[in-house]
Protein backbone atom coordinates (compact mmCIF):
# COMPACT_ATOMS: atom_id res chain seq x y z
CA UNK A 1 0.00 0.00 0.00
CA UNK A 2 1.53 3.44 -0.99
CA UNK A 3 1.83 5.88 1.86
CA UNK A 4 1.69 9.05 -0.77
CA UNK A 5 -1.53 11.08 -1.22
CA UNK A 6 -3.38 12.05 -4.67
CA UNK A 7 -1.36 14.92 -4.44
CA UNK A 8 1.70 13.59 -4.51
CA UNK A 9 1.15 11.43 -7.07
CA UNK A 10 -0.29 14.27 -9.40
CA UNK A 11 2.59 16.47 -8.65
CA UNK A 12 4.75 13.54 -9.36
CA UNK A 13 3.37 12.70 -12.71
CA UNK A 14 3.31 16.56 -13.17
CA UNK A 15 6.91 17.31 -12.56
CA UNK A 16 8.45 13.64 -13.87
CA UNK A 17 5.89 13.05 -16.09
CA UNK A 18 5.71 12.75 -20.00
CA UNK A 19 3.11 15.53 -20.34
CA UNK A 20 -0.88 15.14 -20.26
CA UNK A 21 -3.16 12.93 -22.58
CA UNK A 22 -6.85 13.56 -22.91
CA UNK A 23 -9.73 11.30 -22.82
CA UNK A 24 -11.94 10.80 -25.64
CA UNK A 25 -14.74 12.34 -26.42
CA UNK A 26 -14.68 14.27 -22.81
CA UNK A 27 -11.64 16.23 -23.49
CA UNK A 28 -10.55 16.12 -19.60
CA UNK A 29 -6.46 16.13 -19.81
CA UNK A 30 -4.66 14.22 -17.48
CA UNK A 31 -0.63 13.88 -16.46
CA UNK A 32 0.64 10.80 -17.38
CA UNK A 33 3.73 8.64 -17.94
CA UNK A 34 3.66 7.17 -21.62
CA UNK A 35 5.57 4.26 -22.42
CA UNK A 36 6.32 2.60 -25.66
CA UNK A 37 8.51 0.08 -25.64
CA UNK A 38 10.21 -2.35 -28.19
CA UNK A 39 8.59 -5.93 -27.88
CA UNK A 40 9.96 -9.01 -30.28
CA UNK A 41 7.78 -11.77 -31.02
CA UNK A 42 8.79 -15.03 -31.98
CA UNK A 43 6.86 -16.02 -34.67
CA UNK A 44 8.18 -19.61 -35.70
CA UNK A 45 11.87 -19.17 -36.23
CA UNK A 46 11.10 -15.07 -37.28
CA UNK A 47 11.41 -12.17 -34.59
CA UNK A 48 8.14 -9.67 -35.71
CA UNK A 49 8.61 -6.20 -34.10
CA UNK A 50 6.22 -4.39 -32.21
CA UNK A 51 5.26 -2.07 -29.56
CA UNK A 52 3.06 -2.20 -26.23
CA UNK A 53 2.43 1.41 -25.41
CA UNK A 54 1.55 1.97 -21.70
CA UNK A 55 0.14 4.86 -19.86
CA UNK A 56 0.81 5.27 -16.32
CA UNK A 57 -1.43 7.54 -13.99
CA UNK A 58 -3.71 7.92 -11.17
CA UNK A 59 -6.20 5.50 -9.76
CA UNK A 60 -8.51 8.76 -8.39
CA UNK A 61 -8.06 10.08 -12.67
CA UNK A 62 -8.61 6.84 -14.18
CA UNK A 63 -12.14 6.63 -12.00
CA UNK A 64 -13.01 10.25 -12.22
CA UNK A 65 -12.35 10.36 -15.88
CA UNK A 66 -14.36 7.11 -15.98
CA UNK A 67 -11.65 5.34 -18.47
CA UNK A 68 -12.03 1.65 -18.99
CA UNK A 69 -11.32 -1.04 -20.96
CA UNK A 70 -12.91 -0.02 -24.73
CA UNK A 71 -12.37 3.44 -24.42
CA UNK A 72 -9.84 5.44 -25.72
CA UNK A 73 -7.45 8.28 -24.92
CA UNK A 74 -5.42 10.73 -27.22
CA UNK A 75 -1.45 11.03 -26.55
CA UNK A 76 0.60 13.86 -29.23
CA UNK A 77 -1.92 13.68 -31.29
CA UNK A 78 -2.25 9.89 -31.53
CA UNK A 79 -5.62 8.00 -30.56
CA UNK A 80 -5.29 5.02 -28.56
CA UNK A 81 -7.80 2.17 -27.95
CA UNK A 82 -7.60 1.31 -24.24
CA UNK A 83 -7.41 -2.58 -24.32
CA UNK A 84 -6.54 -2.73 -20.04
CA UNK A 85 -6.80 -0.90 -17.00
CA UNK A 86 -4.42 -2.50 -14.41
CA UNK A 87 -4.72 -0.63 -10.83
CA UNK A 88 -1.45 -1.53 -9.23
CA UNK A 89 -3.11 -1.13 -5.32
CA UNK A 90 -0.70 1.96 -4.54
CA UNK A 91 -3.18 4.52 -6.25
CA UNK A 92 -1.58 4.58 -9.68
CA UNK A 93 -2.92 2.40 -12.48
CA UNK A 94 -1.52 1.25 -16.20
CA UNK A 95 -3.44 1.83 -18.96
CA UNK A 96 -2.19 -0.94 -21.52
CA UNK A 97 -3.18 0.81 -25.15
CA UNK A 98 -3.51 0.09 -28.47
CA UNK A 99 -3.37 1.89 -32.02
Amino acid sequence: MGVETELDRVALLTTHGDGEAEAVPSGDRFPILFDNPYEGILSGDVEVAGRSPTMMTTTAIVTLLNIQQGGFVSFQSVVYGVASVEDDGTGMSTLRLER
